[in-house]
């Protein structure tokens, strides 16, 4: 398991790409609408860091709209690179995660298959599966 990103949620994905600018980042690529999430992505590489920029398409039925209106903008997930999610799942259960978003294509991130767990401990992970090839 290798840390891949971490997730950041914001209100306003041009402005948060443009501060992340000013630490050292750059955009990677255009922004993803996710319908099936609800949200829109960015992400920012410094050259050794990812982070996943997630905002609400609109109020109401994005996963982030909770995070959003308690905290505002802030890290909002790690997600960790993993060979098999259904392997990885299964341990994580053993080891009190609970699974929140069952295994789906992730159109940010070339349609590899992801998966949401939360721990109470520690918040939310995301799991991507490996590239092949």
């Amino acid at each position: 398991m290798k840390l891949h990103h971490i997730g950041y949620a914001v209100i306003d994905l041009i402005n948060s790409s443009k501060a992340f600018s000013g630490l050292g980042f750059t955009i990677t690529n255009d922004i993803v609408i996710d319908n099936d999430r609800f949200v829109n992505i960015l992400f920012l590489d410094d050259g050794t860091n990812k982070i996943e920029l997630v905002s609400p398409i609109a109020k109401g039925g994005s996963p982030v709209d909770g995070f959003l209106s308690k905290i505002g903008n802030g890290p909002y997930h790690l997600c960790f690179e993993v060979a098999s999610l259904n392997d990885a799942i299964r341990d994580l259960k053993s080891k009190q995660y609970i699974l929140i978003e069952s295994p789906a294509a992730a159109k940010a991130i070339e349609n590899r298959g992801v998966a949401f767990l939360y721990n109470k401990y520690i918040g939310i992970i995301e799991l991507v599966e490996k590239k092949v090839g």
